[in-house]
């Protein structure tokens, strides 16, 4: 596939070796074979100045979330409409659709006693633009895969209303965040780094306030 952006993307995950493995590497395996050489962290990113920089050691710190899986787009231009239509719906919806249709029922059944509550899943969409330096990420949230599913049928709306609110109000952070549970999509809640997206993420069950993230920062 041929976009007028250049582009690369890396596959995000956090959570246990149980769930590298049926998660994780099937998922990335999928991306691997719809998006070939296209898998690279740009050399600017991989040092500990970037935002988006990430240490290994948070990778399976996840308490409120059994994991996390999803990818983190590198864009060098704008164009995100372009890169979600030809990218994101040919090629990674179908690598989400197959983790989350294939695999996580599998391990909700398995892992899971009739007692027990539920646990919660998150599937990440971010998108680094280069020209603008800023990082948007949308998470959708759910206990089930037809609750992620549901809520990942909003991911390219969100992304293109965020798009659209940072060409009128450019923000003073690098990292923003969108979360979607429950049917309900917060507002942009702004970080410095990618990490700390990820940590927050950890921490949480229920759709963010404007006043939860006053007290989370």
């Amino acid at each position: 596939m041929t976009t007028d952006e250049p582009w690369s993307y890396t596959v995000l995950f956090s959570g246990g070796s149980s769930h590298l493995r049926q998660l994780s590497l099937p998922f990335a395996e999928v991306l691997e074979a719809g998006l070939p050489d296209r898998s690279a962290v740009p050399p600017i990113h991989r040092t500990s100045a970037s935002p988006l920089f990430l240490e290994g050691r948070h990778r399976n710190e996840l308490s409120a979330l059994e994991a996390l899986a999803g990818v983190l787009l590198f864009l060098s231009t704008w164009g995100a409409k372009r890169i979600l239509d030809d990218i994101y719906e040919v090629k990674i919806r179908p690598g989400f659709r197959a983790l989350l249709g294939e695999n996580l029922p599998r391990i909700e059944d398995a892992n899971r006693p009739s007692f027990a509550p539920p646990k919660h899943y998150c599937a990440v969409l971010a998108i680094w633009h280069e020209r603008t330096q800023k990082a948007v990420v949308v998470a959708v949230i759910g206990t089930s895969a037809a609750e992620i599913l549901a809520g990942e049928e909003s991911i390219v709306q969100v992304h293109l209303e965020a798009e659209q609110l940072l060409d009128r109000e450019p923000s003073p952070d690098p990292v923003l965040l969108y979360v979607v549970e429950a049917g309900q999509t917060t507002g942009a809640m702004g970080f410095d780094r990618l990490e700390q997206v990820i940590e927050y993420l950890s921490r949480r069950r229920n759709v963010a306030t404007v006043e939860d993230l006053g007290r989370s920062r």
